[in-house]
């Protein structure tokens, strides 16, 4: 088994970290770092996630810190990682994110 992140997940990880660094380095470390374990765990239970069947029938989200969900897809023995979606926001748009 093994992760693939996509272009998007890696973008969104890379602005959730650039954002909270404004504020504090041990902050934004703490939150990359839920979301990176959070990731690995996925290896030993790729199918924790909750499955969202309004994004495709594979799609799952599972929480990863307070307001970051992963939202990932399991095929054979790979896991994409399609997103690292701030659920603050509408979830309207994610459909749209990830494509």
């Amino acid at each position: 088994m093994k992760i693939i992140w996509s272009f998007t997940a890696e973008k969104d990880l890379d602005a959730i970290r650039t954002y909270y660094l404004q504020f504090s380095d041990r902050t934004a470390a703490r939150i990359c770092g839920n979301i990176l374990a959070t990731s690995d765990k996925l290896l030993n239970f790729p199918l924790a996630g909750r499955q969202e069947p309004k994004l495709g029938p594979e799609i799952r989200a599972l929480v990863a810190d307070a307001y970051y969900t992963l939202i990932y897809e399991l095929s054979n023995d790979i896991i994409y990682i399609h997103a690292v979606w701030d659920v603050r926001q509408s979830p309207d748009k994610l459909a749209e994110h990830i494509k």
